[in-house]
């Protein structure tokens, strides 16, 4: 099959709703925005923990700290997932961290605000936690 007509077969199966996996064929552009889209995804993971982690010891109650460890441990797990993800793409997490440590790679935007307060954990959380709530 000639890449044209696999390229036709990949558009009409996207365009059904079809799942496209990481070993699927896809074309080299497709495969390339999708990396970078999960890339920056998982880089956003990894960067909201940081201004968060430093309200662990600062939380105003001993529940305070146990949710806020909680939630700092599931970013982590969300970044790890999604660099598989990445991996499976194609890019190697080690080039992932050295681009996101040298800053070549992106991440939300969100997460250059600084954190003054209590309160600005509060609401950085829920920022970032409310996909599609109408109020949150």
């Amino acid at each position: 099959m000639n890449d044209s007509v696999r390229l036709h077969a990949f558009n009409r199966h996207v365009a059904a709703g079809g799942k496209v996996e990481p070993g699927d064929w896809m074309p080299d552009d497709y495969r390339r925005a999708v990396g970078k889209f999960v890339e920056m995804h998982a880089n956003s993971e990894l960067m909201g923990v940081l201004p968060e982690r430093e309200w662990i010891l600062r939380a105003p109650t001993l529940k305070r700290k146990l949710a806020l460890t909680a939630k700092v441990q599931d970013e982590v797990g969300h970044a790890q997932l999604l660099y598989r993800v990445a991996e499976d793409l194609g890019k190697p997490r080690e080039a992932m961290i050295a681009d996101l440590l040298a800053g070549r790679t992106k991440f939300h935007n969100v997460f250059h605000y600084p954190t003054e307060s209590w309160a600005d954990v509060g609401r950085r959380s829920r920022s970032t936690s409310c996909t599609g709530a109408t109020s949150c």
